[in-house]
């Protein structure tokens, strides 16, 4: 299985973080069987079954242990039936949204304002992976030799990472956090400028168009804004026009 060939490749002592999908016995008890810490986010359904009553507390961080259910599988033999842990709950308040209540599973010590945060950290991630799909398009690979595959999706990698690491130093100039900016626009004035010094002959032009290049980037910094907004989020109808059932022609005569 994917995941258990991922779970074994890293090291003693790792951290895996996955969220609900994966905060599953099974993965939980593979992780810590290898030596591997766990931060596991938990579906509300699967909380109250390890750790029932957990609905009357608004926090909770408590020591448990998690006990293989009859409905529970294991991706090895040789993994635990028992694993100990805490259960984690917490609602986490953010002006302008919804109250969204966490649960969580973890054989780390970290506070719960350090859970808090490297989880924050994961959505940051799976944003950047996004991105990454998207502009190099990841979705489809014409290599079918499994070392090629490795070497295209390691070459799109480090691209991404030197245009990462260019608008870092750009922001950085500017007094901002990357994520201030806005990527796609950033890597469309990055494209623009290295036209520009393509063309560029001495000191003084590339200086220029670096100053050019610093003004564009300010001006895709992300608005602050004002209203917050409202969770959750869903998608608004467009129109309500009918299912079209029948031939196009016969219908417009």
């Amino acid at each position: 299985r994917a995941s258990v060939a991922v779970i074994d490749s890293l090291p003693k002592g790792s951290m895996i973080m996955g969220d609900s999908n994966f905060g599953v016995f099974s993965v939980v008890s593979h992780s810590i069987t290898g030596g591997k810490n766990v931060l596991v986010r938990l579906t509300e359904s699967r909380a109250q079954k390890i750790f029932p009553g957990a609905n009357k507390k608004e926090t909770i961080d408590q020591r448990i242990v998690w006990e293989k259910s009859r409905h529970d599988q294991l991706l090895a033999e040789e993994d635990q039936t028992k694993v100990e842990g805490r259960f984690i709950k917490t609602i986490l308040k953010t002006k302008g949204f919804q109250d969204l209540v966490l649960y969580f599973f973890t054989t780390s010590s970290m506070t719960l304002k350090k859970v808090l945060e490297l989880y924050r950290k994961r959505y940051r991630v799976e944003t950047d992976i996004r991105y990454l799909k998207q502009m190099f398009k990841l979705d489809f690979i014409a290599a079918k030799d499994p070392q090629m595959i490795e070497k295209e999706i390691t070459l799109r990698i480090c691209s991404y990472n030197m245009l990462r690491s260019v608008i870092a130093d750009l922001t950085a100039v500017l007094k901002l956090n990357p994520r201030q900016v806005s990527f796609t626009r950033a890597i469309s004035c990055i494209d623009i400028a290295a036209s520009w010094f393509a063309k560029a002959s001495t000191k003084v032009e590339k200086d220029r168009i670096t100053q050019q290049l610093l003004t564009m980037i300010r001006q895709i910094k992300h608005p602050n804004r004002k209203r917050k907004r409202i969770e959750p989020r869903a998608i608004r109808r467009v129109n309500t026009f009918p299912y079209l059932s029948g031939d196009r022609g016969t219908l417009y005569v």
